[in-house]
């Protein structure tokens, strides 16, 4: 006994047999030619007008909906900071990062989303690349703020160089001014070689208080 199998409906099918081919709906691809004769389009209810509109409908929201998706592209700020007591921790650093972050949404990135991804770095050089290795595997990390201290920081900011990330961060060591081999990161300050060149000059030219 031979059984005919039932022809299937594909989306490009289906606009086809009511006069709408997917090259002209999306702009993209070649649409499949189907016939108006074809099995497919035996299957498919009388064209009418009314089920043109609901399909034009129907594709003009998605076409909405993507566009609307294409232009709030997610931007991930991936922050290393420690979670005790140290002057520069999450609790005090995290308010001011959500008003910077409200601040660049009304203005430079109006249309992007812009979300905040935090990793306890523990001010250690394990736990500082850990925490960096975790959110750039997910996909969290556009930018690093951080980490903050500078064994923490020094892996994390070689390691940007290979992912091409910035790395903002408050770091002082000297070895941060290599622009070969950190050439990703952003220091917020001078550096503690600068900070002595500065006290050499002071005692060299005999600079009192008063």
């Amino acid at each position: 006994m031979h059984i005919k199998a039932s022809p299937v409906i594909t989306p490009g099918a289906f606009l086809n047999c009511i006069g709408i081919t997917a090259a002209e709906t999306f702009q993209m691809g070649k649409s499949h030619t189907v016939s108006s004769s074809s099995p497919v389009c035996r299957l498919l209810p009388s064209r009418t007008p009314i089920l043109v509109l609901l399909v034009l409908g129907m594709l003009l929201c998605l076409s909405a909906v993507a566009h609307a998706q294409e232009k709030r592209r997610a931007v991930h700020i991936a922050v290393l900071v420690p979670y005790d007591n140290r002057p520069f921790t999450k609790k005090r650093m995290q308010p001011a990062i959500e008003i910077a972050v409200d601040k660049v949404k009304d203005s430079l990135l109006q249309e992007m989303d812009v979300q905040v991804h935090y990793a306890d770095s523990k001010c250690d050089i394990a736990h500082g690349i850990n925490g960096a290795i975790q959110l750039h595997n997910k996909g969290h990390a556009d930018v690093f703020l951080g980490p903050v201290c500078d064994y923490a920081a020094a892996p994390v900011a070689r390691q940007s160089v290979f992912w091409d990330t910035p790395v903002l961060t408050y770091a002082q060591a000297k070895d941060f001014r290599a622009e070969k081999t950190l050439s990703k990161v952003t220091r917020v300050g001078n550096d503690f070689f600068q900070l002595g060149e500065f006290m050499e000059a002071m005692v060299s030219f005999s600079y009192r208080k008063n």
